[in-house]
Formats: C-alpha cells, sequence, structure tokens
C-alpha cells in the first residue's frame, strides 16, 4: 500500500520528470541520449539517480513505476522503455503519459 508521503513523492517525481523532458528535451533508445533522456532516465534523475540500480528498491520508485504503467493499462513487466522507444512516438505522447500519471498518483 502506497503511504501518502510515497503518493506526493510520485507526483513530485512525475513532474519533475515532466518538466526536464520540457527543458532538456527527449530522445530514444538510451536512458541519457545526445537528444536527451528517455522517459525512464528522466524519471530516474528527477528520483535522484543516473543509473537503474541507483533506485530500483526505492518505495517511490516502485510507485511512480507502477503509476505509469496503470496510466497505459499496460502489465508492469511490459517495458515503459519499448513503449518510450516504438519507432513514431513523440515527445508530446511521452509527456501526455506523465501528465495521465498525476492524475493517477
Amino acid at each position: 500500500m502506497t503511504t501518502i508521503k510515497e503518493r506526493t513523492e510520485t507526483v513530485r517525481v512525475l513532474l519533475s520528470a515532466k518538466a526536464l523532458l520540457e527543458s532538456d528535451g527527449w530522445g530514444q533508445g538510451l536512458y541519457f541520449g545526445p537528444a536527451g533522456p528517455c522517459l525512464v532516465g528522466a524519471c530516474l534523475v528527477a528520483n535522484g539517480g543516473d543509473q537503474p540500480g541507483d533506485i530500483f528498491d526505492d518505495n517511490v520508485w516502485r510507485s511512480v513505476m507502477a503509476t505509469l504503467h496503470e496510466s497505459l493499462s499496460v502489465a508492469e513487466g511490459d517495458s515503459l522503455s519499448m513503449w518510450n522507444d516504438k519507432p513514431g512516438r513523440t515527445k508530446a505522447q511521452v509527456i501526455a503519459l506523465l501528465e495521465r500519471a498525476v492524475r493517477f498518483a
């Protein structure tokens, strides 16, 4: 069960990731590429990490990932990276997902 603090932090991470993508750009294929971070990379930075292993055991990280999965209506085992990297995906779609996830949180 998610606590109020975890929910508040989840929203903070999602909004920070959105702001990062809006200011620094968005990329595909790498967590941190020359065009900017991908969806997962932006969430990593927003939650205080810079590599996936930095925060995978963190309750807030799990809540952020679960909220994004719920917002997409995909199973948690499905890859957000694959969704982000799908050919034709746009930055606007990624931003819209983050906005939708904030409403789910």
